[in-house]
């Protein structure tokens, strides 16, 4: 259920985690001129360390906070005076109670039409024939709906009355009925708004949602170079797993804050048809994995076997000492995937580097934004 005092618009940002997925196709990482333990592996005065290239994939994984937000205004301005003895839950169902004034209910009911004066026998018009189906699916009325408030709808009002703890007038006051497009939906309350409190006429009440889902993202301007435009984002909830891009970003109202803002793959709803699975309430937050680029796949080598001339040109040096022009498609964490090489080649490491843990350099040039927390997902044999 959504609180009853509306939601925050400033999403909670969740410290950033960088992953990195190397994904490797045999028992052992770096089959290097090194034996990895548990500590990195340091080299003889004079020892060349070489790394074995291996056929993986490099890819980066962020984890932030995810927003997901519905849009709310107020569905109708409040019509009674008096003392509110009961406040409902965060949903308006049909024929639900949103809140109490005194004695007097004020009910949902779905309806084109608005509610602007009192229903009683006689009158006729759309809001009576939204009154009336209303009774009909609480069970109350059993003629079909004809616009026309006689007898039986003034008797099935009044049930629906007594049912409710109100005075069995057989009349809807203004002010008892509210409007919605659809029913069920999530609602939320002014602030302040308890059991206790005086209302009066015109003021806003009850706020319900008037537009699609929105999904964004909020990190620090820090942070921004890892949600770019056309990044994709994977969250899940309810047992299923949504997939959605960055199709916008824009500077948040909060100081020094990015707003990345998500679409579906093809431009429509991140949720398209799934969209009753998500949460209900007006703001839910959610943890999703970000991927500035796509991963990756093709023959790994440590970044500190990848060295570059000053034109431009990147090279490795084989465990012999030749020379090889490589070509870097990807990167990651301290490793690169290159062309140029074929796997079970052996590759020079630059001096001073040796292979840790888990096949990554001890020396990553990757520099993460303070405060992330790289995690190496690498196997090593």
């Amino acid at each position: 259920m959504a609180s009853r005092h509306g939601f925050s618009r400033s999403a909670v940002i969740v410290g950033a985690s960088l992953v990195v997925l190397a994904l490797v196709f045999a028992s052992g990482w770096w089959a290097a001129s090194v034996t990895f333990g548990s500590r990195s592996v340091k080299e003889e005065p004079g020892e060349t360390v070489t790394a074995e290239a291996r056929e993986g994939t490099v890819g980066r994984v962020f984890n932030f906070g995810l927003t997901i937000q519905i849009p709310t205004a107020a569905v109708t301005t409040n019509s009674l005076t008096g003392v509110v003895t009961r406040v409902g839950e965060g949903e308006a169902k049909q024929g639900g109670v949103l809140y109490v004034v005194g004695d007097q209910p004020v009910v949902a009911v779905v309806s084109a039409a608005p509610f602007y004066r009192d229903l009683a026998e006689g009158v006729k018009g759309a809001d009576v024939t939204a009154l009336q189906e209303m009774l009909k699916q609480q069970g109350t009325l059993s003629s079909e709906p004809d616009g026309t408030f006689g007898q039986s709808t003034s008797a099935a009002l009044k049930d629906l009355q007594k049912k409710l703890g109100a005075p069995a007038s057989g009349i809807a006051p203004l002010g008892s009925l509210v409007a919605f497009s659809e029913l069920p939906t999530p609602i939320t309350f002014k602030d302040g708004f308890r059991p206790g409190v005086a209302v009066s006429s015109g003021d806003e009440i009850v706020s319900a949602a008037v537009g699609d889902r929105e999904f964004f993202v909020d990190v620090s301007s820090a942070q921004s170079e890892f949600v770019p435009v056309g990044a994709r984002v994977t969250f899940s909830y309810g047992g299923e797993t949504f997939t959605g891009v960055i199709s916008a970003t824009e500077r948040a109202s909060e100081m020094d804050s990015i707003r990345a803002r998500l679409s579906g793959i093809d431009g429509g709803s991140v949720c398209d048809s799934r969209c009753d699975v998500l949460p209900a309430a007006p703001q839910t937050s959610l943890l999703a994995e970000v991927r500035p680029e796509e991963p990756v796949t093709g023959i790994v080598v440590p970044a500190a076997a990848v060295q570059s001339t000053p034109s431009g040109t990147t090279f490795v040096t084989i465990s012999d000492g030749e020379r090889r022009d490589v070509t870097v498609t990807g990167s990651g964490q301290g490793l690169v995937v290159v062309d140029g090489l074929r796997a079970g080649e052996q590759v020079q490491l630059a001096q001073g580097a040796t292979p840790a843990p888990g096949g990554t350099p001890s020396q990553d040039p990757s520099q993460p934004v303070e405060g992330d927390t790289p995690t190496d997902e690498t196997s090593a044999g």
